[in-house]
């Protein structure tokens, strides 16, 4: 990731060399771990909402260099908020650097994220447009990081689990990938009404990720003992409670084999009964089939490949 449009042009030696130690070797270190970089192709899929050919290669660098920013603090505080050891297969940063300088580090990539879009972006308007556009991403994300850590799911009436983790879902995961879409967009000139559909899309499928991602941790052979049914365990807003709201007999079950935990036995006994893994993977691939439906066909390749590369990662058949 290059960071250099961020260091500071004024000030003795040391302050650079510090910037350079306490921000970028880290960042630098952590962003290589395994990140898939979904959310860059998700801002050059935006660009087909207009003309690719008006956005310049600095500017949508740049701003895809932003939304990793972004992301990037926000995992790092994330597991900060939860407790979380590892992240992609090594200790979180917290755990490694101390929690004081890590979420010092995840706070300035907030912020970083937004400097990068006012270094990186030329065009005034297509600037102002996108720095709103993250502001309210922030502003929406930490009210679903409120729901994901202030709610038990548990204590959510049946019938309105569906709801409350959807409204968690959408303004924690999927404001992040509306923005790369609708900011594609916006670089690649589109209109206010062509930009909506950008948004709309990047929405939809941020739901989409986040529902695979909730999958993913139902793979007790393929994770950590620390990672394993993590979001179970919180009692977190996941998409796997609001599958089983869908039946009282099998979300009266869930909620007896979470509260037996520590003790797995019960959980994988559900598992294997409701096949919900590999049930609600069926559903999502359908959802998938929809979705390149709606797109014209350089888009429907696009959002193919990133399909596919997202279920690889949640089968098992990629890293």
């Amino acid at each position: 990731m290059e960071l250099s449009r961020l260091s500071p042009q004024q000030g003795p030696d040391f302050l650079v060399r510090h910037f350079h130690e306490q921000f970028i070797q880290p960042l630098q270190e952590y962003s290589s771990q395994g990140c898939k970089k979904i959310r860059t192709r998700l801002v050059q899929l935006g660009t087909t909402f207009g003309n690719p050919e008006m956005s310049t290669v600095s500017a949508v660098e740049g701003f895809c260099q932003a939304i990793e920013l972004l992301h990037s603090g926000t995992l790092i505080i994330d597991d900060i908020q939860d407790g979380s050891l590892t992240r992609r297969g090594r200790a979180s940063l917290h755990i490694e650097m101390g929690l004081a300088r890590a979420l010092n580090l995840g706070s300035w990539l907030l912020s970083a994220s937004q400097k990068m879009v006012e270094v990186s972006v030329e065009n005034s308007r297509h600037r102002e447009r996108l720095l709103l556009l993250l502001r309210d991403t922030l502003y929406w994300g930490h009210l679903g990081q409120s729901l994901d850590l202030a709610i038990d799911i548990r204590e959510v009436d049946r019938a309105r689990v569906s709801e409350v983790i959807f409204q968690s879902h959408r303004f924690k995961t999927a404001s992040v990938t509306a923005l790369s879409v609708a900011g594609g967009a916006i670089l690649a000139g589109a209109d206010l009404a062509t930009e909506d559909q950008a948004f709309a899309l990047g929405e939809r499928v941020g739901l989409l990720l986040q529902k695979l991602d909730d999958l993913k941790n139902l793979r007790w052979d393929r994770t950590t003992p620390e990672k394993r049914f993590e979001d179970l365990r919180q009692h977190r807003p996941s998409y796997v409670w609001a599958w089983a709201s869908r039946s009282e007999n099998i979300y009266e079950n869930l909620v007896a084999s979470v509260n037996a935990f520590p003790d797995e036995t019960q959980l994988l006994v559900w598992l294997k009964e409701t096949q919900i893994f590999e049930l609600a993977l069926a559903e999502l691939r359908e959802e998938m089939k929809e979705i390149e439906f709606s797109l014209h066909s350089s888009q429907k390749k696009m959002a193919h490949e990133m399909f596919e590369q997202l279920l690889a990662a949640v089968e098992g058949t990629q890293g």
